[in-house]
């Protein structure tokens, strides 16, 4: 059923802040821990960036310990909505459809790295730039380059607090999620980022083993036609446009975009990392 495989944005966004808390509470509700950076330094960070502010730029504090954002400065201007009224709950229901889904698991993929202090992290060295398409409260949605900065974190690197900021790019005109691991494990940390996100997207059962059968030849090879496919998996034609329309119907559910074919939702698939190039 879609509602399986195909969460709301408001069950995306219990689910994630759920993860989160249990996550947390398991490691700080018997560590003891001290903090790295001082308020001196946190607030002297924050002038610089309130400086810098303008009708493109936002940014806020999330506390990973209880999933709540301070410090929020900038939401009016670039997005319409009131800084006091800004929650969590509220920014993950912003996203666009169609990068909900990779979002979950970034973030699920993040928090066992950042909480359990896998990464030595170090106060405003951003570990992570992706972009991220955000409704606005006019209705229509705009693109946003998003960095991430650890803003404070234990004697055993757990991070504590991170400081998302916002830069306007521009209208969304369907581009696809990306994000770049910026720290010093690079490479390494990005592909098991990637290998990570492939595995918890086949585990979810969205698409049959023929199906990602299908969508794997798609992705790997551009110009594939029906007839060479069906050749090669041993697929009659008339099956073949079966599951072609299978997974059109599934990708427009999970993803809220209207794919017109199979090889589109391949490629879409294959942009946002779910399927190895």
């Amino acid at each position: 059923m879609a509602s399986e495989i195909s969460p709301s944005a408001d069950d995306y966004t219990k689910r994630i802040i759920s993860l989160c808390r249990e996550q947390s509470e398991k490691l700080f509700s018997e560590d003891s821990f001290s903090t790295m950076v001082s308020i001196e330094d946190q607030n002297a960070e924050l002038e610089a960036l309130q400086k810098n502010l303008s009708a493109e730029r936002f940014f806020f504090i999330c506390d990973i310990r209880d999933m709540s954002l301070k410090h929020i400065q900038g939401v009016q201007e670039c997005l319409g909505y009131s800084s006091k009224e800004f929650t969590l709950e509220m920014f993950l229901g912003l996203v666009h459809p169609s990068q909900v889904l990779i979002r979950n698991m970034m973030a699920s993929s993040l928090i066992d790295i950042f909480l359990g202090g896998k990464v030595r992290v170090r106060f405003m060295v951003h570990f992570l730039v992706s972009n991220v398409a955000l409704r606005h409260a006019q209705g229509h949605y705009l693109l946003f380059r998003r960095c991430a900065y650890p803003f404070q974190y234990t004697n055993k690197f757990q991070m504590l607090e991170y400081l998302a900021e916002f830069t306007l790019v521009g209208k969304f005109q369907g581009t696809s999620y990306q994000f770049r691991y910026t720290g010093n494990e690079g490479k390494a940390l990005q592909q098991d980022l990637l290998n990570s996100l492939q595995d918890r997207f086949e585990k979810l059962g969205v698409f049959s083993v023929q199906e990602w059968r299908i969508l794997r030849r798609f992705a790997s090879e551009k110009d594939l036609t029906n007839l060479k496919m069906g050749t090669t998996l041993k697929i009659k034609e008339a099956t073949l446009k079966v599951y072609n329309s299978r997974i059109v119907q599934k990708g427009r559910r999970v993803f809220g975009i209207d794919f017109l074919s199979a090889r589109e939702v391949a490629f879409f698939l294959r942009e946002q990392g779910f399927v190895p190039v």
